[in-house]
């Protein structure tokens, strides 16, 4: 047989194909000149796979060491500052869709008052940094808390309707940071606006000391038979570091409860309980602690406000020097003994 007529009945065969499964698509492939074949097999080598790009999801595992950042707040109805600390988590480091997004937050306090719905308020806000998505809405929805008892000034004079507003405005300055949320630039105007009000506020106020409350801030404190043998009649008490400083921790505790006389509701209650703490810490004003010592703690208790005792606890070396100072008085009758 020729050597054509072979190369051919070959070709033949191999078209001959043996269909054993059922047909259940087809379609036309046509043939493409040999130049197109070479240029497509050029572009279909030089192609790259995409690069997977990590958003952030619940599944992601925790790294064994995150970024942080940790924001000091400090409000006038507590002594103690909370600490909020936020971890961030870097995705797709070192390519062109690094991103940075935060994975978890803290709240440390030596105020054990809010611990309960602080630990419970940080779980969810953590859960949601986790699910990843669009978390800016929390700013708002935690700036919308009103405290039914009122909120406050903080210094610079901008209010504060709650503490946990004021916990949205750190989650805001975070998340411009990090580039999630942008800086609403003002106008011109607007800023000079702003300008000329912070210049009368500041020439007003011109305090340059790191007390919470303006110079001119007052409390009036009416006449309280309970607190007979000091000053007499209708009178104005200047508030100044009321709860306590670094040298004493004052703390009460009335009925049986724990109590915070900033939030007390009732007024009589609540301006008696900021006088007795203003003469506590008069009477143990002399005593004095170093960096390395415990504060002088002194717990307030009684039944009532009318039926008031202290009790003093501490190192030993700070009990020593109270007794030195004022003899044994580490328990003791209010006003008797003040």
């Amino acid at each position: 047989m020729p050597a054509a007529a072979r190369e051919e009945t070959l070709e033949r065969e191999k078209m001959n194909i043996k269909i054993e499964k059922q047909i259940v698509d087809y379609k036309v492939v046509q043939d493409q000149p040999p130049e197109q074949k070479a240029q497509t097999g050029q572009e279909t080598g030089r192609e790259k796979p995409a690069a997977e790009v990590i958003h952030m999801h619940e599944k992601i595992e925790r790294p064994p060491m995150l970024k942080g950042y940790t924001y000091k707040l400090k409000t006038p109805g507590s002594e103690h500052a909370m600490y909020v600390t936020i971890n961030d988590i870097i995705l797709n480091e070192g390519t062109e869709h690094q991103l940075q997004r935060p994975y978890e937050i803290f709240i440390n306090s030596k105020n054990m008052d809010h611990f309960q719905w602080i630990v419970a308020l940080t779980r969810i806000m953590s859960a949601v940094f986790r699910k990843g998505g669009d978390v800016t809405f929390l700013v708002e929805e935690l700036r919308s808390v009103f405290d039914p008892r009122g909120g406050y000034f903080k210094k610079g004079g901008r209010y504060a309707p709650s503490l946990v507003a004021e916990l949205g405005d750190v989650i805001e300055t975070h998340l411009k940071e990090i580039g999630l949320l942008e800086d609403r630039d003002l106008d011109a105007h607007q800023q000079a606006q702003i300008d000329d009000a912070r210049m009368k506020y500041d020439s007003a106020t011109d305090d340059d000391s790191d007390d919470d409350f303006p110079a001119s801030a007052s409390l009036w404190v009416p006449f309280l038979p309970e607190l007979a043998g000091r000053e007499h009649g209708l009178q104005w008490q200047t508030l100044q570091h009321i709860g306590g400083s670094d040298m004493l921790e004052i703390q009460f505790e009335i009925g049986g409860r724990k109590l915070d006389p900033c939030f007390i509701g009732d007024g009589i209650e609540k301006v008696t309980l900021l006088h007795v703490a203003r003469l506590i810490r008069e009477k143990f004003s002399m005593i004095r602690v170093t960096d390395r010592q415990d504060p002088l703690k002194v717990l307030i208790k009684g039944e009532d406000v009318e039926h008031l005792h202290y009790e003093l606890d501490g190192p030993q070396v700070v009990l020593d020097q109270v007794r030195d100072k004022l003899g044994n008085i580490q328990r003791g009758e209010i006003p008797a003994t003040i």
